[in-house]
């Protein structure tokens, strides 16, 4: 599902217009992306959890030049579902 899907059946649960859920999902985007970025946890009971983890410096290799390149640590977003979501794959 895309975004353009996700906004019409958005709009057909909450009779709202899709241009309303639009706006409802780039405001859900931007406090997610401004929470994670202060380091904040974003938990949606029933959904999961929305989190930022460390990932260490590592080394790789640039398949062009087949040379080593050293990745800088750094944080990256994560989510982790809930045990009510998982348990809707069962």
């Amino acid at each position: 599902m895309n975004k353009n899907q996700l906004i019409k059946n958005m709009s057909k649960e909450s009779r709202l217009t899709q241009k309303e859920c639009a706006k409802c999902l780039q405001a859900l985007q931007l406090i997610l992306t401004d929470s994670l970025k202060k380091g904040e946890n974003v938990s949606i009971t029933g959904f999961g959890k929305f989190y930022t983890k460390f990932q260490k410096e590592r080394n790789g290799i640039n398949p062009a030049t087949k040379g080593m390149v050293k990745y800088p640590s750094k944080f990256v977003p994560s989510f982790k579902c809930s045990a009510v979501l998982k348990e809707q794959f069962d």
